[in-house]
């Protein structure tokens, strides 16, 4: 193999591995990152249900384990979510959490 080719294919493989490389850092920030906001701990103000108007949501306050007044608990929270979807035959319980100043708002 004589030097030029050598070069090359040196060239040509140093500028395919720095392709590559950025490539792969290109598609890592178009993953969808979860949310780093952490409410653990911080106090709830209120909790509440929202559906359809016409819809009775009383029943379904049984299912509900974080309660207004007490420290925010993921675990509660995902333990509601999927409690509230099986029993009140939901296609999608959604949890919203708004940060005020006297707490949170779930």
């Amino acid at each position: 193999m004589h030097e030029s080719e050598f070069v090359f294919l040196f060239i040509r493989s140093s500028v395919l591995g720095f392709l590559l490389c950025l490539a792969a850092v290109a598609f890592a920030q178009l993953i969808p990152q979860a949310p780093q906001a952490s409410y653990e701990g911080q106090n709830v103000t209120a909790v509440s249900l929202i559906a359809n108007p016409h819809r009775d949501l009383d029943p379904l306050q049984q299912y509900v384990t974080q309660r207004a007044g007490q420290p925010y608990s993921q675990a509660k929270i995902d333990a509601s979510a999927s409690a509230l979807q099986k029993a009140g035959s939901f296609q999608k319980v959604q949890v919203t959490v708004q940060p005020e100043v006297s707490g949170l708002r779930v």
